[in-house]
């Protein structure tokens, strides 16, 4: 016999995946940095501005870290 997911669960499943989606995203653009320091400064700081640093990562620690970190 199946058992059906409630509303519930599947707005909860609905959360995970887009949360997911989100940290996948986020990784995604933190591998594609630019090599060239200086052309990092923009996008990390949206990126940190928006919050993605605090939500999916270690906060200033990451934002540094993709600041200065060699390619």
């Amino acid at each position: 016999m199946q058992q059906r997911a409630s509303g519930f669960e599947s707005a909860a499943s609905a959360a995970v995946l887009a949360l997911i989606d989100a940290k996948l995203k986020y990784e995604t653009r933190r591998s594609a940095l630019p090599a060239a320091h200086l052309l990092r400064l923009r996008p990390v700081v949206r990126r940190w501005r928006a919050g993605d640093y605090s939500r999916f990562g270690l906060g200033l620690q990451d934002v540094l870290r993709d600041l200065v970190q060699p390619v």
